[in-house]
Parts: C-alpha cells; sequence; structure tokens
C-alpha cells in the first residue's frame, strides 16, 4: 500500500498543477479548443508515465517479480489515491475558485443547440445542472481516475510482470 500511496499523490499532485495551470490559463471554459487538446494530451502522457513508473516501483521493491494481478492492483489504488487529490482540486475549481466557469460552460452548450423549444431546454437545462455541479464534477473525476488506474493496471501489469522461477523458495 505504501508505494500505491506514494504513487498516488504524485499522481493527483502532477494532474492537479497541470489541472491549476489550465484553469488560471483560462482553458477550462472550454473557448480554446486547440489548447485543450494540448492540455489533455500532457495530462495524458503524464498519467500513463506515472502509472507505469508506480507499477514498477512495485515490481521492483519485490525482488523484480510482479505478477499481472498485483500490477492491476497497484493501477488500481494509484488511480483511487491520486483520483481522491484530483476530486478535492476539482472540487476548490469549480466550487470555490470559480464556480461561474461551470455556468459559462453550460450557456455556451445550451446556445449551441439553440434550435430546441422550451421545454426540452428546461429539460436539458435540469440535467445539466445535475451534471455541472462541482461535487458531481469531483465525484466524476474520481471515478474516472479509478477506471484509468484499473486499465493502466492491466496494461502495466501485462507489460511489466515478471513471473517467479519454478521452484523459488520466496514468495
Amino acid at each position: 500500500m505504501n508505494n500505491a500511496l506514494k504513487w498516488g499523490v504524485i499522481y493527483g499532485l502532477v494532474l492537479s498543477i497541470i489541472a491549476l495551470i489550465s484553469h488560471f490559463m483560462g482553458l477550462s471554459d472550454g473557448t480554446n479548443t486547440m489548447m485543450g487538446i494540448v492540455v489533455w494530451l500532457v495530462s495524458f502522457a503524464a498519467s500513463i508515465f506515472i502509472m507505469f513508473k508506480g507499477i514498477q516501483a512495485f515490481r521492483d521493491s519485490n525482488g523484480g517479480y510482479m505478477s499481472l494481478g498485483n500490477g492491476v492492483v497497484q493501477g488500481l489504488l494509484i488511480g483511487l489515491v491520486g483520483g481522491i487529490v484530483l476530486a478535492i482540486v476539482t472540487y476548490v475549481i469549480f466550487g470555490v475558485l470559480s464556480p461561474d466557469t461551470l455556468e459559462s460552460i453550460k450557456e455556451q452548450a445550451m446556445a449551441q443547440n439553440g434550435d430546441m423549444d422550451d421545454d426540452q431546454a428546461e429539460m436539458v437545462g435540469g440535467i445539466m445542472d445535475a451534471m455541472m455541479s462541482p461535487g458531481t464534477m469531483a465525484g466524476m473525476e474520481w471515478l474516472s481516475e479509478v477506471i484509468f488506474g484499473l486499465i493502466m493496471g492491466l496494461i502495466g501489469g501485462a507489460i511489466l510482470k515478471r513471473d517467479r522461477p519454478i521452484g523459488s523458495d520466496t514468495l
């Protein structure tokens, strides 16, 4: 658990720093699509790198051996811990620092679908209000990081696994 905690905190802090930088650069409102894609690519590359390094660190701390299951568990735990850190930062960004950013995103989405009648607009607005709250955003962020950790644990575990030799007297 110590390995997952260490790498989960690193994972969460790095992604939080990227999120804060993009927010303070004005990229979290969805108006600059190209820069949003660049930030996403940087975040994705950092996520993959940190997950693999965390899983590799676990393998190396166990004498260089690791099963696929151990890799999956490490990826899942790193995603869980990192997701908690990132969910807190997401809540702070959208709930404290800039609560009107979500309203701006909602207004942009509603303007893009201007051909709706009043009943449809009211229904969509209600759904968006529920989904675009700081708490919901933080919860979805946490869940997505846990799922990403599970997937990366499976991939990283498959790539980095190294079974102990048959007849080895250590577990």
